[in-house]
């Protein structure tokens, strides 16, 4: 009996250890956190590495590195950022896929670099992929948002992520495609587009202005809505074919519906020589219309109290048929002081027109950005950024000095130049306002912008 006993408790003991170990075996995986060591902790941080969190090599060892790439996934999945790998964020990381739950400034890991590839290919990450999450990559993730209706913030969030998948196993292939972007869908789009007889310049897969325009011009001849963006149905009208352009795009009595930059022939050719005989229009009349015809058409329409846009439509060509080349010539004045009126009038046009972060347009703007589309369509060049923008043309020495067409700088959510407007007179200049969520106009004596103006550019003449 007593042989029995001793046997037993024997066996109780060896099972309560084992059970012991067991439970601490789990234990150490349920909760991990700083001062631990192990396989547990060698796998998560092999888990953080490739969702490009954790930046050290793993070593088993969780040490500060491995806490704060803990507590970075933490905040990124809304989870409690305490930099301790329990129960829940363990769960999050077991779900999150090779792409990871999100990707955002500051990551780096393969997972990064799968979307730096996927962006590249679809056009909108210019640069290197390298891994590494920073600015470009967040203006390409921006883009990219934008230009498929999701929510534009920059962050590689699992909706972003999925729409990316999709696109790209969708061989490549764009759900819309506009002007800022690059890359073989745009070299396709512009070689179709060329085909057709609606692109003139030589497919080099980068959407400027050209493309926009040749864009708008197939959609209008195919009775689309004329945006100048690529979306999915003029991506389906030209996969199946689309209207032949005719020269000079004529309508169907023969005279054309309207001329606009892209297009080239004998019509556009007469509009340069009637620009000219004008004294609008400084250069050779080939027959091209690109951006010195387009702008000339912009002054044009705003001395005679046309729409600015630089597209010369119905009312603009019955405009030029009954102009005086001696009255027009004598009313021009200075042509620089008309080309200001012309910028300030086609700015106006986009009051309303929603602020988009990293947005340069037409259906969205950051405050470079608009200034950057404005001047650009009237061919001035602008650097993109605001702080590059504020070393272009000459310096205006005080607000008194201020004419229409100049730059003016703030000082807004950091120090130096962080938003640019457009001065248009009366102490007023128009921007793409964060605040205001728009395209506005704001006085120079609002005591928001009064405090933190720092300076002011003119880029005209």
């Amino acid at each position: 009996m007593k042989r029995s006993l001793k046997l037993f408790t024997i066996c109780l003991a060896t099972l309560l250890i084992l059970f012991l170990q067991n439970t601490a075996g789990f234990a150490d995986q349920s909760v991990l956190k700083e001062g631990m060591s192990g396989d547990g902790v060698l796998k998560l941080q092999q888990k953080l590495r490739d969702l490009g969190y954790y930046q050290g090599t793993p070593d088993g060892v969780f040490g500060p590195g491995t806490r704060s790439a803990v507590a970075s996934f933490q905040s990124a999945n809304n989870l409690t950022a305490d930099g301790i790998a329990g129960v829940g964020t363990l769960e999050a990381l077991r779900l999150s896929g090779s792409n990871g739950g999100v990707l955002k400034e500051g990551m780096t890991g393969d997972s990064v670099l799968k979307l730096q590839q996927k962006l590249r290919d679809l056009g909108y990450y210019q640069g290197t992929p390298d891994g590494s999450f920073g600015p470009g990559t967040r203006s390409a993730v921006a883009s990219f948002q934008s230009a498929n209706n999701l929510t534009v913030d920059g962050i590689a969030g699992a909706g972003t992520l999925e729409a990316l998948r999709v696109l790209s196993s969708n061989n490549g292939e764009q759900s819309a495609l506009k002007e800022g972007m690059s890359g073989d869908s745009v070299l396709k789009l512009q070689q179709k587009l060329r085909d057709l007889g609606y692109y003139q310049g030589t497919p080099d897969g980068s959407f400027g202005p050209g493309t926009r325009s040749a864009v708008a011009s197939f959609q209008s001849a195919n009775n689309l809505t004329v945006d100048g963006i690529a979306g999915a149905g003029t991506l389906a009208a030209l996969r199946q074919g689309g209207t032949m352009a005719s020269a000079g795009n004529t309508a169907a009595g023969g005279e054309p519906a309207a001329l606009k930059q892209g297009m080239s022939g004998d019509n556009v050719l007469k509009l340069q020589t009637k620009l000219s005989e004008l004294g609008y229009y400084q250069g050779v009349p080939d027959g091209a219309f690109g951006s010195g015809t387009r702008s000339a058409v912009a002054n044009f329409q705003y001395d005679n109290k046309l729409t600015v846009d630089g597209v010369a439509g119905e009312k603009t060509l019955l405009a030029l048929q009954s102009a005086n080349p001696q009255v027009a010539l004598a009313n021009r004045g200075q042509a620089i002081d008309r080309d200001t009126q012309a910028i300030v009038a086609f700015a106006r046009q986009y009051l309303g027109v929603p602020y988009a972060w990293a947005g340069q347009g037409p259906s969205g703007f950051d405050c470079s950005g608009f200034t950057y589309y404005v001047f650009d369509y009237f061919n001035i060049n602008l650097p993109r950024t605001a702080d590059g923008q504020y070393s272009a043309g000459s310096k205006v020495s005080k607000v008194s000095k201020l004419q229409p067409g100049d730059l003016v700088f703030f000082s807004t959510y950091e120090a130096g130049p962080s938003h640019v407007g457009i001065y248009i007179g009366d102490n007023q200049f128009i921007h793409s306002s964060s605040g205001a969520g728009v395209v506005t106009i704001t006085s120079l004596s609002d005591s928001y912008y009064k405090a933190r103006y720092l300076g002011a550019r003119r880029v005209i003449g």
